[in-house]
């Protein structure tokens, strides 16, 4: 896809320097509205994640007590009646159906540790996306307020980089969820930077047109026609009426 730049100067260097100030004014202009979008997308994402994630954790970290209240229970049981511990089977059943609390206390045992392991699994995994949202909420509340202050979008892709830095010193890097949100910050910054950068550098062409001569010609020689026919009309009128003015005392 082209973009073609118009403009009227006096000679090609002042048309060229017109064009390449218009290039960079879409390229500006780009960024900073590139740059908004990323930083809405993520206080959205957050928000989002800050107001699902925390209930989710709250409620698996309630199902953990209980499945490891659970375990305890059934430890018990098999220390005080070590003849119903019974074998164990491959099969393993969820603890909380009715039918599960028939089988040999073993078996049951073998199910609330897999719930176990299930759960906190994914209540790792919730606690992992949270720590990576509190790490861009962190860039957030310091990236957010650029917006009011700095239109130039080239200007404020500095200043977010300089903030992502900042914001890398503070976190603990031996966090994986933290490194990661981090690095996904600067990733962002850096791809749409150099979007913007290289918005008009392939295939650059500049030519410079000079109204044609003929023109002006031919925009005379209607202008003079149109002049002479209407001449010749108001003439023509002006005579119909000299000849209607002799004849109306004989009537």
């Amino acid at each position: 896809e082209y973009v073609t730049f118009r403009a009227n100067a006096r000679n090609s260097a002042d048309g060229v320097k017109i064009a390449r100030g218009t290039e960079f004014f879409i390229q500006e202009g780009g960024l900073f509205l590139a740059l908004k979008s990323m930083l809405a997308h993520a206080d959205l994402s957050t928000s989002t994640i800050f107001s699902q994630t925390q209930a989710k954790i709250s409620k698996a970290e309630m199902n953990l007590d209980y499945l490891y209240k659970r375990s305890s229970a059934i430890k018990i049981l098999m220390q005080k009646h070590p003849e119903k511990a019974g074998a164990t089977i491959q099969s393993v059943l969820d603890p909380k159906e009715t039918s599960s609390r028939f089988l040999p206390l073993s078996t049951q045992l073998i199910a609330v540790k897999t719930q176990i392991h299930d759960a906190d699994e994914a209540l790792s995994r919730d606690r992992d996306q949270l720590e990576e949202a509190r790490t861009i909420r962190k860039f957030l509340d310091k990236a957010t307020p650029l917006l009011n202050s700095e239109p130039n979008g080239f200007a404020l892709a500095q200043k977010l980089s300089a903030i992502e830095t900042e914001v890398r010193r503070e976190i603990d890097l031996s966090n994986k969820a933290q490194l990661i949100a981090i690095n996904q910050i600067a990733f962002e910054l850096d791809s749409t930077h150099k979007r913007f950068t290289a918005l008009f550098e392939s295939d650059t062409l500049t030519s410079t047109l000079r109204p044609s001569r003929l023109t002006p010609m031919a925009l005379g020689l209607i202008g003079g026609l149109f002049s002479g026919v209407l001449l010749v009309l108001i003439l023509s009128a002006w005579q119909r009426a000299k000849r209607g003015c002799k004849r109306s005392p004989n009537s």
